[in-house]
């Protein structure tokens, strides 16, 4: 058994009354034998620039009916809304590895993180095979002043674990930066994942509001519309405008769906990218 849903802190208060801390009790549409595992990935973000971009998902309080989901900021940052997709797995279910990292160690407070970073996961099992891995951003505190810009993936993925990378560029400057990561067997028939960037859909240098595509599912035999966990792995986004991007997914049939990623009023996204996983 595995669900998934969000929680948004829309749900809580309203945008112009921004909150540091916020929570919400998300209920599981079935109650689980015993606790389940749950992955958080950040999947909506508007918060005002002029002051360090920070924000924190995650999850405690975890029963087998309910959980607690937590989308917090600190300092002067004003988190006016702030999304996240969750994806629950119970505990005896050896499909799915899932874990966290955070990176703190390279970059330091104030950091210019101008060069790539690396971490080895081990996992807590082996797979017999290589297995895919989905990775997304839970956690960012990158300086006000300078373009936000930060990315994180997998390589080198084997039996036993993988590498994972957070990247930037330009001016960027990064005092910490946390992944979540969810692993399955590459053999399943009823799991299928993949990313999107809207670089796929425009140029960096000619950004648009609004990008959608359109995926077909390979090599998986869905016997219902799957059920999708969809976040952010990545943007790229002008620090002159509020920071404001939004991922999400329609259209789901037996056979694809349609990804979007989206931004509104005076930001200027250049670029971001998301990673989905889909299941019966």
């Amino acid at each position: 058994m595995a669900a998934v849903g969000t929680f948004n802190t829309k749900q809580i208060h309203l945008d112009h009354c921004p909150q540091k801390e916020n929570a919400g009790v998300i209920r599981f549409p079935q109650t689980f034998v015993a606790p389940p595992r749950v992955a958080l990935g950040l999947s909506a973000l508007d918060i005002e620039n002029g002051s360090k971009i920070r924000v924190k998902a995650y999850a405690d309080d975890i029963t087998s009916q309910d959980f607690t989901a937590h989308i917090d900021t600190w300092g002067d940052t004003s988190l006016y809304s702030g999304e996240v997709n969750y994806f629950a797995m119970k505990p005896a279910n050896l499909d799915f590895r899932t874990g966290t990292f955070q990176h703190t160690k390279d970059f330091g407070e104030g950091t210019i993180l101008g060069k790539k970073t690396a971490n080895k996961i081990t996992f807590s099992r082996p797979f017999v095979t290589p297995p895919r891995v989905v990775v997304f951003l839970q956690e960012v505190s990158l300086n006000g002043d300078k373009d936000w810009c930060i990315k994180t993936y997998a390589s080198n993925i084997d039996t036993n674990g993988f590498t994972l990378h957070f990247d930037t560029s330009g001016d960027t400057i990064v005092d910490s930066v946390g992944a979540g990561w969810i692993a399955y067997p590459e053999d399943r028939d009823h799991i299928c994942s993949g990313t999107g960037h809207t670089t796929e859909v425009s140029p960096r240098h000619h950004p648009h509001e609004k990008h959608q595509k359109d995926v077909v599912f390979q090599g998986v035999h869905f016997w219902r519309n799957p059920r999708v966990f969809v976040a952010l792995n990545s943007f790229d986004v002008s620090s002159e405008a509020d920071l404001r991007c939004r991922a999400y997914f329609d259209n789901v049939t037996t056979n694809g769906l349609t990804w979007h990623i989206d931004t509104w009023n005076d930001t200027k996204l250049k670029s971001a990218g998301i990673s989905y996983i889909c299941f019966n």
